[in-house]
């Protein structure tokens, strides 16, 4: 490297700023390639697939194009800046100027064209179809994306492997095991979603106080009310004129909150509904600032508040996003606010006396989460649930295919995925406007506020959709309860579901001579009689027949003719035969085979099965498929 004098580089560096600015404001006329900047536009065009160019998707070449836009931009006004450092009132003059000559779409420069190859973009990508498609398996249970395999029961599975990571680090880790700590539940807590003070949150409404008393110091009396936790977190001076809190300890402490925040931003951007673009997600705060925060509870749960403001150069709008979290989550990331974050401060404050923790919710020390943030957690968490990997790009894909595959019209209009809802609804106002005999301006400003009537009507599709998300996942029944569901609970309460839904074949009634013929054929005795149990359990079963019967008979009473009275006359039916131990299974085998049912033994971990049938016409042996998780079960 070489060494360039302070006021020679100073000089240098006005020089690469007039070339930016030639590069810029350079007129072009007819013959646009001329300038470097749109021959490198071309060259972006075109992309690489298997060693022969192909042409970039309209709505990805857009996006290069905008962030050309963006950086011409920034160098316009560092050279405005530069230029009028002396008298700064002459800037703004300076960036009408430039910008009306060189920044529009009539003018014969670089960043004309392109403003305008952008307008034609905008047209076509509007009407452009996706060159990939999600694929949905027949059953309606598989989509494929792009290579991605995924089953609806892999999110469920994601999610309950994240929250009980979650759960355990947060209530075993952070908040030491504690069982004296009132919990946060949003059912109990009051909000106030106007209120623009700064420092303001939910945990300064006063309805909330007897709740959060004295939570802000709850771990710290904890550390020095425990000896365990003393001997830990505090250690003493260097000085040795006191105690001191334990800078190791305090890193460890870091470490689990950033582990715990990165299952939690998963948990967030899968359960919500429709996932938030990420520099929307990553810029959540808990509390307000100049701004306002993004946490609220509303209706007893936790909604999350955001502004997309992709497009909002050319619009000057902001759409606003509104996501509502599963009752479970949203009562752990309130735990965290009130005690964690609080301890958190109070250790910050050990290393910098001044310091302020970040309103941020995902923050570390020195500054925000960066972008990419979410697409690597989001990998992490697959690879630990072992499903399919996912990322931010092909997460949004397949959200928007199970939105349009599994639900109805109406919940699709409160997700809005045409983006034409708001449209419907400004029309609905203006009647109504109309039947106050007002003005619609007077109508929707001086009398109800504007923000108000548009925030109910947000806040009511908002919550709809994420309800209805939430239902077709299941995600409060998966995470009900005090500790989180296993996995294997969570594939149980799936089969329960199906077992709800499924319909029972109907069954032909037999009398008990009919019942009393079969037995006697089955055991070629003319005489045989049955005992007063066999006769009230066979009578249960094939007189009467029932979903569900508890026999219970004493040793020797004749239990086995019950069941083989059953498959005699089953019309070609299975009957699953479940016994425990090794022993007994031998001697039911040679039961079976003594009356002519030949049976098909399988085995399941510790219990085993025998499967007999019989047709009405000959002996015959069947089969019994089952996947894996069936006998795991």
């Amino acid at each position: 490297m070489f060494h360039i004098p302070p006021e020679e580089n100073h000089e240098l560096k006005g020089w690469i700023r007039k070339l930016y600015m030639a590069l810029i404001c350079q007129m072009v006329g007819s013959m646009p390639f001329r300038s470097a900047v749109l021959s490198f536009c071309a060259m972006i065009s075109r992309r690489k697939s298997g060693g022969s160019g192909l042409w970039e998707e309209a709505g990805n070449y857009n996006s290069h194009l905008s962030a050309l836009t963006w950086t011409a931009q920034l160098i316009i006004f560092d050279y405005a800046c530069h230029q009028n450092q002396d008298d700064e009132d002459r800037i703004p003059a300076f960036l009408t100027d430039v910008c009306s000559k060189t920044f529009q779409q009539l003018a014969e420069t670089p960043f004309g064209h392109i403003l305008q190859w952008r307008l034609y973009l905008f047209k076509v990508s509007k009407a452009a179809i996706a060159m990939h498609q999600a694929r949905w398996s027949v059953d309606g249970q598989n989509m494929t994306f792009r290579g991605v395999e995924l089953r609806m029961s892999h999110i469920e599975q994601l999610v309950a492997s994240e929250f009980r990571q979650a759960h355990s680090l947060l209530y075993d880790k952070l908040m030491f095991k504690s069982n004296e700590l009132v919990p946060m539940q949003s059912w109990r807590l009051r909000d106030d979603l106007d209120t623009e003070d700064a420092g303001v949150s939910w945990l300064t409404n006063k309805g909330n106080t007897e709740l959060v008393q004295s939570a802000d110091i709850a771990l710290l009396g904890m550390i020095q009310g425990s000896a365990e936790l003393r001997r830990m977190f505090i250690i003493e001076a260097k000085d040795g004129d006191g105690m001191m809190l334990s800078v190791k300890a305090i890193a460890v402490y870091e470490g689990y909150v950033q582990q715990f925040l990165k299952q939690l931003l998963v948990l967030c951007h899968i359960t919500a509904g429709q996932p938030l673009r990420e520099p929307e997600l990553l810029s959540i705060t808990w509390c307000n600032t100049a701004r306002m925060r993004h946490v609220y509870i509303w209706e007893k749960l936790v909604l999350i508040y955001t502004q997309y403001h992709k497009g909002q150069q050319q619009s000057g709008l902001y759409k606003d996003n509104v996501r509502f979290l599963p009752r479970a989550i949203g009562d752990m990331l309130l735990d965290y606010i009130a005690y964690v974050i609080p301890l958190q401060q109070i250790f910050l404050r050990q290393q910098q006396p001044k310091a302020l923790i970040s309103p941020y919710l995902w923050a570390k020390t020195g500054g925000v989460w960066s972008d990419g943030a979410v697409t690597a957690c989001l990998r992490r968490a697959c690879a630990r649930a072992d499903i399919p990997s996912l990322h931010t790009a092909n997460w949004c894909q397949m959200s928007m295919s199970i939105c349009k595959e599994k639900f109805g019209g109406g919940d699709r209009a409160s997700f809005d995925l045409e983006g034409d809802a708001g449209d419907d609804e400004e029309s609905e106002l203006m009647a109504m406007a109309e039947q106050s005999n007002h003005s619609y301006r007077t109508f929707n400003q001086a009398y109800a506020g504007s923000s108000t009537l548009t925030m109910n009507v947000l806040l009511h599709r908002a919550y709809k959709a994420s309800s209805s998300w939430h239902s077709f996942f299941r995600f409060d029944r998966i995470l009900d309860g005090k500790r989180p569901r296993g996995m294997s609970e969570v594939l149980s309460l799936r089969v329960m579901d199906a077992a709800k839904h499924s319909q029972a074949r109907p069954r032909k009634a037999y009398s008990e001579s009919d019942l009393l013929d079969a037995a006697r054929k089955l055991y070629s005795a003319p005489d045989l009689q049955f005992r007063a149990g066999q006769r009230r359990g066979l009578v249960a079963m094939m007189v009467k027949p029932v979903e569900q019967l508890v026999l219970i008979l004493g040793t020797g009473s004749g239990k086995t003719l019950v069941f083989l009275v059953g498959t005699a006359v089953a019309e070609d039916r299975t009957t699953i035969l479940v016994i425990p131990a090794v022993a007994l299974r031998g001697d039911m085998v040679s039961r079976c085979r003594e009356v002519g049912i030949q049976p098909l033994r399988q085995l399941a971990q510790k219990v085993s099965w025998t499967t007999c049938a019989r047709s009405n016409s000959s002996k015959s042996s069947t089969g019994l498929s089952s996947t894996r998780p069936t006998l795991s079960y």
